[in-house]
């Protein structure tokens, strides 16, 4: 029964591995599609309703800034996933 949870334990734990890959791949293709969207609208090109953090965070650095933290973000949230993986499977 041992061996049963054992494995069970490792399998949750690779998932969640699995899961800070995938969202910080998400994250950074969003902060790429995020900064075109407020490009288009700071030409008049379309409106855009944003959260007010994300508004904050807008009038202090621009669209830069907003997506250079969601990028920034999503590269933590790879990295340690990544860092994850290699050291299971090093073990």
């Amino acid at each position: 029964m041992n061996n049963n949870q054992d494995t069970y334990k490792k399998f949750i734990e690779k998932q969640n591995t699995f899961w800070l890959v995938v969202v910080g791949v998400a994250m950074i293709i969003f902060g790429i599609y995020y900064f075109f969207e407020l490009k288009s609208a700071e030409e008049g090109l379309k409106t855009v309703s944003i959260p007010w953090f994300l508004g904050f965070i807008y009038n202090i650095g621009g669209k830069f800034l907003v997506s250079g933290i969601i990028v920034l973000l999503g590269v933590v949230s790879g990295f340690y996933g990544i860092m994850d993986i290699l050291n299971y499977i090093k073990k």
